[in-house]
């Protein structure tokens, strides 16, 4: 997978250089911005949830990761209800809100009745202007991430609002590739997925 976005070779924080000033040096790929040909981009972004394994077995990330400048909960938990659930500080007031009507029934049974979920490593902030065609390859690649181990799906969520130009089509090819977690029925409404 290793084709599927830039290697990393450095990052860090410059000393002495107020305010707090950062780096990162990564390889330069040329690529075309354009809409990702979503029948080989799904296939790569399955493989890689796929694939990926995570160090702890547990869902987070060794380093804190950012989507945007919003700092993301990635402390390490075996259950995915609870490291969904945040912290969150940006948006905690509204999160109360959504975690005390609604996400126990979503999140909770993708992990009761014998069901397991494996973390994967996720990109995070996956939407068409992280992504582009590789001008050599003619492949697709992603950049930008927010990366994290989180339930495969996690990712796919953006994808449904109307702003983004991931809809339906890339999610069920994303679904041939790595079917859906059950119940199918509850997780899947308003993606557009049948089976």
């Amino acid at each position: 997978m290793s084709s599927f976005a830039p290697k990393t070779y450095a990052w860090g924080k410059f000393l002495n250089c107020p305010p707090d000033t950062y780096f990162l040096l990564l390889d330069f790929l040329p690529f075309r911005e354009e809409l990702v040909e979503p029948f080989v981009f799904c296939a790569r972004l399955a493989e890689l949830h796929l694939m990926s394994l995570s160090p702890t077995g547990m869902f987070g990330f060794p380093i804190t990761t950012y989507h945007g400048p919003n700092e993301q909960n990635v402390e390490w938990n075996s259950d995915w209800e609870v490291a969904a659930n945040g912290p969150w500080p940006t948006y905690q007031w509204k999160f109360e809100q959504l975690i005390s009507h609604c996400v126990s029934r979503i999140l909770k049974p993708l992990q009761s009745e014998g069901r397991l979920l494996l973390p994967s490593l996720i990109h995070g902030d996956l939407w068409e202007g992280n992504t582009g065609t590789h001008c050599a390859s003619g492949k697709p690649i992603v950049f930008d991430a927010a990366a994290m181990y989180a339930h495969n799906e996690f990712g796919l969520g953006m994808w449904q609002r109307e702003i983004v130009r991931f809809g339906s089509t890339y999610t069920e090819h994303y679904l041939r590739n790595y079917p859906p977690s059950e119940p199918v029925e509850q997780g899947m409404i308003g993606t557009g997925y049948t089976q």
